[in-house]
């Protein structure tokens, strides 16, 4: 993500924009998260126009609203590009890559019964984290 934000080659000026829109957007994300703790969080969907009745969060959302106008089209682009990149290295296909013709059963440590043990041929039973680390460091070097 970041050989492609710098493939951009933007200006200064508009770096600096992005920056003060992220930051604001930073804060409005935990803003929210502090009303969702609270039971405060509004009944319309984030980002909607519509007032909440909080001040500070509206202000703020008018503020980050304000803020990504001018950048609007590069903000939507990196975040296409980023949920595209994500979407290439979950988890799920990175463990289920490093396991492929290595184990006869993979228990779901995402069920409630299972957890997280592979099983050879041989009744071994190996800890997989150190594999998938080093998959996923040797699938994102350029």
């Amino acid at each position: 993500m970041e050989e492609a934000k710098k493939a951009e080659k933007l200006s200064p000026e508009v770096e600096d924009q992005i920056r003060q829109y992220e930051v604001l957007a930073a804060e409005l994300n935990k803003k929210e998260m502090e009303m969702r703790m609270s039971g405060s969080f509004p009944a319309q969907r984030p980002g909607s126009a519509a007032p909440t009745g909080d001040k500070d969060y509206d202000a703020l959302t008018q503020k980050v609203a304000e803020a990504k106008a001018p950048i609007a089209d590069i903000i939507d682009r990196r975040s296409q590009q980023s949920m595209q990149y994500y979407s290439q290295y979950t988890t799920e296909k990175l463990v289920a890559e490093y396991v492929t013709n290595r184990f006869d059963l993979v228990v779901d440590s995402s069920s409630p019964s299972g957890s997280a043990v592979l099983y050879r041929k041989s009744d071994e039973v190996l800890d997989i984290t150190d594999g998938v680390i080093k998959l996923f460091k040797e699938e994102t070097k350029p």
